[in-house]
């Protein structure tokens, strides 16, 4: 019995060390003695926010790693997605970002967590970013009022506002400069909101 407790309490405080040593390094070393569960993935989604800046590869290897876990646990999964879609955005594999990021909705479109709404915002946010690096502005503004339908529900107003301005840049690139003057203004009546909601 005292055996059990005794190894139980050195687990807790192995994996209450590999969260908060925030090193790559000591994320490394408890990644190597993780087991293939929920604290593995998360230490490997902070593996990926720690490299993805310096090193974009190698944050994509750790991205991929996660995804594979979290498909046989099915945790995180919708989350795992969107760090992997990212991570191919940031080196350019657009086409393949797409695809990751059509497998993220289609997976937080059946999820039943109260975070649906979110999930499928910052998905589609991804999605109309992509479009925005192919120059596909009109899909990039569908997919943005989408989002912002999305952080309409939950009343996501800091988002809501960022999002209309990356709506205004989408209709700046197709030259319609009115209706990017309307959105960005749409962006600086949300933000006054937060502000004030914030005295």
């Amino acid at each position: 019995m005292n055996k059990t407790i005794l190894i139980v309490f050195l687990l807790m405080s192995l994996f209450s060390f590999c969260k908060t040593g925030l090193s790559k390094d000591s994320l490394i070393s408890c990644l190597s003695k993780a087991n293939n569960d929920s604290n593995k993935v998360k230490l490997l989604n902070q593996l990926v926010k720690l490299t993805k800046k310096n090193n974009p590869a190698e944050a994509l290897l750790f991205a991929q790693q996660a995804v594979d876990l979290s498909e046989k646990i099915n945790f995180k999964l919708v989350e795992c997605y969107d760090d992997l879609a990212w991570q191919y955005k940031n080196l350019t594999d657009y086409k393949k970002s797409l695809e990751i990021y059509y497998k993220a909705e289609k997976v937080a479109l059946t999820n039943q967590s109260p975070k649906k709404e979110l999930y499928l915002a910052q998905i589609n946010r991804g999605i109309a970013s992509v479009y925005g690096c192919l120059h596909n502005y009109d899909l990039a503004i569908y997919k943005c009022l989408k989002s912002i339908e999305n952080y309409t529900l939950i009343k996501d107003t800091n988002r809501i506002a960022s999002s209309y301005i990356n709506l205004g840049n989408y209709y700046y690139y197709k030259s319609n400069y009115s209706m990017a003057i309307f959105n960005y203004k749409k962006a600086e009546d949300y933000f006054s909101r937060v502000k004030d909601s914030a005295m």
